[in-house]
């Protein structure tokens, strides 16, 4: 097997485990006078150690997510076209792994501002990463498609990631209806379809 198929199979895998694990840690997540809510809640609270059941399970799946997709990347750069582009983007999806982790290592309760500082350069780089993959896939032949989805997928990212800050920063992050919570989870969807594309696209 090629290097850049591991890479592939770990893109996929270090996506899955996240989503499992977000999904049961969500599930066992405690009931006090309102659920937890996807529409509401910040991703983040599942890794609160005041108030999750199982923060450790998702903040450890959440680094094991950077770790996985930085080894990932590396070993899928042989898949990709190369060129000075493929550098930067490789770059950017590792510093927006980087910023995944450190939302694992430092839970909302813990910091909330290097908290935030983690999230933001999460979301915020990994959207850029994908917009650079697109450019560095859009003029290789047969790719065109998955390059135009990669960089509509990052400005989707990055866009939402500016409404959230500048825009809709008093969402609700509890209870009922749509809130913080919810615009979060529109905001890391891409780039974890993305991911799951990606490893798809390359894995053979």
């Amino acid at each position: 097997m090629k290097i850049e198929h591991c890479g592939a199979y770990i893109f996929v895998f270090a996506t899955i485990q996240f989503i499992v694990a977000m999904i049961a840690v969500q599930l066992a997540y405690p009931c006090a006078s309102y659920c937890y809510s996807i529409l509401t809640n910040p991703i983040s609270d599942l890794g609160n150690t005041s108030t999750s059941t199982l923060p450790y399970v998702f903040s450890a799946s959440l680094v094991l997510f950077g770790i996985l997709l930085i080894t990932g990347v590396v070993m899928l750069r042989l898949a990709f076209t190369k060129s000075r582009t493929l550098t930067i983007a490789i770059a950017l999806l590792a510093i927006s792994a980087l910023g995944a982790m450190g939302v694992g290592l430092v839970p909302e309760n813990v910091d909330l501002g290097l908290h935030s500082a983690f999230a933001a350069t999460a979301f915020f780089f990994g959207g850029l990463s994908l917009i650079a993959f697109g450019v560095n896939e859009h003029g290789a032949k047969g790719r065109k498609r998955y390059s135009y989805y990669s960089m509509i997928s990052g400005a989707i990212t990055v866009a939402l990631f500016l409404i959230a800050v500048f825009v809709l920063t008093g969402l609700p992050k509890s209870g009922p209806g749509f809130g913080f919570g919810g615009l979060e989870r529109l905001i890391v969807a891409p780039v974890l379809l993305w991911t799951i594309i990606t490893g798809i696209r390359f894995h053979k």
